[in-house]
């Protein structure tokens, strides 16, 4: 067995599978966030991931569940809805199948192919280890701006950057959830400046487009990056029409 001592819980590669699989929740999120967005080398190790965990998840299958199953699942949840009708029927097991025969759906599939992943990532063997990503060069400081945003609670954040040359920009967003008719709407706020829409993002995951020349101008270091939820009929908006959610001044890496 493996030292468990000798696992560096901070290592990048763990870091990137937790961050592929999702499970990351508050701080860790944020940091694993904001280093997809401005480290070219973890955000290829969160792809590596990705599409490793996607092939082990294809490759488990799906398995079709016996016909006693499911009226085995009624009688149960009858007998639970009725205790007075007594013991619960046992559920006949078919020949040469277990509980793997079950039809867990892909779903499960990609939880245990995760599983199994993360294994092979923390303990060390011999043989079959995963190949490390390809190391590839850094972007040259100063080219790209950053921001990162969160509310005083905690519950919302963002993590936007911003690519000058290539004229594109990016944002992971976490925890938002507009109301029905309404949608996230991101800003750029210039420096002294009235916010100004950069239109509607979805309210989770990642979301990258290319920017218009105007909007080039007006996404410089000094400027901000902010949130608000509007009328998702009438977007964009030529002002915000509700409270800030999040915001964040745009940082130069």
């Amino acid at each position: 067995m493996a030292d468990e001592s000798a696992i560096d819980s901070g290592s990048p590669d763990i870091l990137a599978a937790e961050y592929a699989l999702g499970v990351l929740e508050g701080e860790e999120l944020a940091t694993a966030q904001r280093l997809f967005l401005s480290d070219r080398e973890f955000a290829e190790r969160v792809d590596w991931w990705r599409l490793r965990l996607a092939c082990m998840a294809e490759e488990a299958g799906e398995f079709e569940p016996s016909a006693a199953v499911w009226p085995a699942i009624k009688r149960k949840i009858e007998a639970l809805a009725e205790p007075s009708r007594g013991a619960v029927e046992a559920i006949p097991e078919p020949a040469r199948r277990g509980f793997s025969g079950w039809a867990l759906g892909a779903g499960m599939g990609a939880a245990a192919a995760a599983a199994v992943a993360l294994t092979l990532l923390v303990v060390p063997t011999t043989t079959n280890s995963p190949v490390a990503p390809v190391e590839t060069a850094a972007p040259v400081s100063g080219e790209r701006l950053i921001a990162q945003l969160q509310s005083e609670d905690g519950e919302l954040s963002l993590s936007g950057l911003v690519d000058p040359r290539a004229g594109q920009i990016a944002v992971s967003l976490n925890g938002f959830d507009p109301a029905e008719g309404q949608a996230t709407e991101l800003w750029v706020v210039p420096d002294g400046g009235a916010p100004q829409s950069l239109g509607l993002i979805p309210a989770g995951g990642t979301f990258e487009r290319e920017l218009t020349e105007a909007e080039r101008a007006s996404l410089v270091e000094g400027a901000s990056l902010a949130v608000t939820y509007e009328d998702a009929s009438t977007a964009p908006h030529a002002a915000p029409g509700s409270d800030i959610l999040v915001i964040g001044g745009l940082t130069r890496i």
